[in-house]
């Protein structure tokens, strides 16, 4: 069964940063340690009364039979607890934290289990998955988790919801502004404060990005900057078409009672192949510039 899209004015998750899901991490740790050692007790038990029976050594069994119990383990403890009603494990719940979709609904057991798998393979990786998203200015998609099965932890908002009510864009009409130049640079600054704005993460980019942050620390994704990857040697026409599906949902009637409806893009010519990927978006009026294009769709009504 699917799940019912989210209210237009419900908050968007404010994703969870790598010590917040790294504490969790460790109390999960904490939490599932009896029960491994529970079912490695078992597995142990099963081998050698299999192993003296048939007279083999029990040493590559019990390793093969510990490692699947580990396993077991823990896909049934992470995926039944974060599509259960809290959307959390015992180490996230404890810290405030949950598990959401990309459209900040519940996880179904078949995607938290994918999850799960995920993160596995982070763990084989070394852990690279798990601190590709360090900050929550960053793009959403960095995890491997997030890649894989399009969910992410989410923090409990610190305050009341007027943290959210603040970070919705009150202009009308409501334009986003997409920079897909490599080499923007200080240009960013120079994009009026208040305007969403993502840009490519460049070595150009990227420092300028970071110091709008800290000088304007109370910004949210509605109101300010995000950074997405850059996939060189990708166009960037193609870096623009790939990032339409994750800007409208950001700025979409998912995440605001006042969707936008003007995008201003920097550092890529319009074209005939931009224009029909931006008409499935409802954009029907097109404006060049010297340093891009606008485009321009009609307020929706409800």
């Amino acid at each position: 069964m699917n799940n019912p899209p989210p209210s237009p004015t419900q908050p968007p998750p404010i994703y969870a940063g790598f010590w917040l899901r790294f504490a969790a991490a460790l109390i999960d740790s904490l939490v599932l340690f009896f029960p491994f050692c529970v079912a490695a007790l078992i597995g142990v038990v099963f081998v050698r009364l299999l192993s003296a029976a048939r007279g083999y050594d029990p040493a590559v069994g019990i390793i093969i039979v510990c490692s699947t119990m580990s396993i077991i383990v823990s896909w049934l403890y992470f995926a039944l607890t974060e599509s259960s009603s809290w959307q959390a494990t015992v180490g996230k719940k404890a810290l405030g934290l949950y598990v959401t979709d990309i459209d900040g609904r519940r996880l179904t057991l078949s995607r938290a289990t994918v999850r799960t798998f995920a993160k596995f393979l982070s763990t084989i990786t070394v852990g690279i998955g798990y601190i590709l998203a360090p900050s929550p200015k960053r793009n959403k998609r960095s995890t491997t988790s997030f890649r894989i099965a399009s969910s992410c932890a989410a923090r409990e908002p610190s305050g009341k919801t007027e943290e959210h009510m603040d970070a919705v864009p009150n202009k009308v009409p409501y334009k986003v502004c997409v920079v897909v130049d490599r080499e923007f640079g200080e240009r960013l600054a120079e994009i009026e404060p208040g305007v969403p704005v993502w840009i490519v993460d460049t070595p150009a980019n990227k420092p300028v990005a970071q110091r709008l942050w800290k000088e304007r620390p109370h910004e949210s994704h509605l109101t300010g900057i995000t950074t997405f990857d850059d996939w060189s040697p990708v166009s960037p026409e193609d870096l623009l078409i790939g990032e339409l599906y994750m800007i409208d949902l950001h700025h979409g009637s998912y995440s605001t009672a006042t969707p936008y409806t003007i995008i201003e893009v920097f550092g890529a010519p319009l074209s005939e192949k931009i224009k029909v990927n931006l008409a499935e978006y409802g954009f029907n009026e097109f404006h060049s510039a010297a340093t891009g294009f606008s485009a321009v769709r009609p307020a929706r009504t409800t």
